[in-house]
């Protein structure tokens, strides 16, 4: 998998707005991009208005296709005023390791089944 890690700095006013625009986003990048494997967002407990974007593909190209498709051009003008500063590229490269759980997790210990996240492709 072709892997890329982002942070995003966001205005302290507008991080709500941020968490809601970026998922839904996220949502429509994986039901619209076949090559779209896996988001993850996570906000920095030691400074709340940070978060990172960590994306998993199946190869470059898929990753080339995202960048250029319609989705990143709606997207840009939206999220933009919600940031301090433009996203910041920390990582990218292909993934060393497979996950270490299987896809679906087994049951939790009271019986219940866990939910799986929705922000991954099937």
């Amino acid at each position: 998998m072709y892997c890329r890690l982002f942070q995003f700095d966001v205005r302290a006013e507008r991080s709500e707005d941020f968490q809601r625009t970026a998922l839904q986003y996220i949502d429509g990048w994986l039901r619209e991009e076949s090559g779209a494997i896996e988001f993850h967002l996570v906000r920095d407990d030691a400074y709340n208005y940070r978060y990172y974007l960590f994306e998993r593909y199946a190869d470059p190209d898929a990753h080339e296709a995202h960048a250029r498709g319609v989705l990143m051009d709606r997207h840009g003008e939206h999220f933009a005023p919600l940031l301090l500063a433009p996203p910041l590229l920390l990582a990218r490269g292909f993934e060393l390791a497979a996950p270490a759980r299987p896809a679906d997790p087994s049951p939790s210990p009271d019986g219940a089944q866990a939910v799986a996240s929705p922000h991954r492709r099937s």
